[in-house]
C-alpha cells in the first residue's frame, strides 16, 4: 500500500514528536481507565517502564508505549474493545486480517498510522503495543528449546512479510532460493499461528515463572512471576501507570546500566511511519 492509495483528504499529518506524545499519553490514559474499570492487569513494559524510571515519562526521543498483560486479561481485553469500545478504539491482534505480528496494538480509531511492512506501508491507527505474558518451564533446557522454535518461527515469518528484495536473490544459491520462495508461498499466517501456540504452551497462573514470549528479548525476559505481579504506580508525564515494583533485574536484563542514557547520536526513536489524525476533530480538539 503506497500512502496515494489511502484517502487521506479529511485528515492532516501530525509530524512533531512533542505532539505524537501527547497523543500517546492520552491513549495510554484511556487503556488504564479501561483496565481499571474492568479489572484487568497490566504492567509497562520495556522502554516504557525505562521511561517511568529514568525520565519519569516517555522517553524523550521515543515515540511509543509498550505494555505487557497476563495472556487471560491480554484475551479479555480484545474481545472487550471489540465489543463495547469499537467506537473509539480498535485492537489489532490475531486472527485480524493482514495482521502480522504476535502482540496486540490497541489504536485510536480517530488517526490513520502507515508504517513500511510488506508492500510500501501498513495501515493501522496510532497505538500502543500490548505484549501477552505467559508462563514458562522452571527447567532451564525446556525454556531454551521453546525460544530456538520461536526464533526460528519469527525468522521466517519474517520472510515471509519482508518486501522482496532483488538484490537479495542474486547471492541466493538454488537451494537457498527455493526455500525462500517455498516459505513466501506459505505465507507468515502460519508460523505466526506456531509462535502462537508454542507462547500458550505454559498458563500464567500456574507457572512459578513468566516471560513475554511474544518478544525479541526471549531469556533476557524472563521474570518470576511473583515479581510480576507485585505493581506500584509510577508517574508518568501527567499521569500515573502501573509497573513492577522491583524493575531492577528486568530493566538490567534488558539494558544493562539503564540509567545510563544512550550517547546523543542514538537518541533517535526506531520508528518510521507516518501519523494522520482526523482534520475536523483535531481543530475542534485543538482551538
Amino acid at each position: 500500500m503506497k500512502i496515494q492509495d489511502v484517502d487521506l483528504s479529511a485528515y492532516i499529518e501530525i509530524n512533531d514528536l512533542d505532539i505524537i506524545q501527547k497523543e500517546l499519553y492520552k491513549l495510554f490514559k484511556a487503556f488504564h481507565d479501561i483496565c481499571e474499570k474492568h479489572g484487568m492487569t497490566y504492567n509497562m513494559y520495556g522502554g516504557t517502564l525505562l521511561g517511568a524510571v529514568r525520565h519519569q515519562g516517555i522517553i524523550p526521543w521515543d515515540d511509543d508505549i509498550d505494555v505487557s498483560m497476563p495472556r487471560e486479561d491480554y484475551e479479555k481485553f480484545a474481545v472487550l474493545i471489540q465489543e463495547e469500545y469499537s467506537d473509539k478504539f480498535i485492537a489489532y491482534v490475531y486472527p485480524k486480517k493482514d495482521y502480522v505480528y504476535p502482540y496486540m496494538k490497541f489504536g485510536d480509531k480517530k488517526s490513520i498510522l502507515l508504517e513500511p511492512l510488506r508492500n510500501k506501508y501498513n495501515k493501522l491507527s496510532l497505538y500502543i503495543d500490548i505484549f501477552p505474558i505467559d508462563g514458562c518451564s522452571d527447567k532451564g533446557n525446556i525454556r531454551s528449546r521453546s525460544f530456538e522454535k520461536l526464533r526460528t518461527l519469527k525468522h521466517r515469518r519474517n520472510i515471509c512479510i519482508e518486501p522482496i528484495n532483488k538484490s537479495r536473490y542474486a547471492v541466493m544459491n538454488g537451494l537457498k532460493f527455493i526455500r525462500y520462495l517455498f516459505l513466501r508461498s506459505v505465507g507468515y499466517r502460519y508460523f505466526l499461528k506456531k509462535e502462537i501456540r508454542i507462547s500458550k504452551s505454559y498458563d500464567f497462573q500456574y507457572s512459578n515463572y513468566v516471560c513475554c514470549m511474544a518478544s525479541s528479548w526471549f531469556e533476557k525476559g524472563i521474570l518470576e512471576k511473583e515479581k510480576y505481579t507485585d505493581r506500584v504506580l509510577y508517574k508518568f508525564g501527567d499521569y500515573e501507570f502501573w509497573g513492577m515494583r522491583d524493575y531492577d533485574e528486568h530493566l538490567t536484563n534488558l539494558y544493562g546500566n539503564y540509567m545510563q542514557p544512550p550517547a546523543v547520536k542514538d537518541r533517535v526513536s526506531n520508528h518510521n511511519y507516518h501519523l494522520f489524525f482526523e482534520r475536523k476533530k483535531w481543530e475542534n480538539n485543538n482551538e
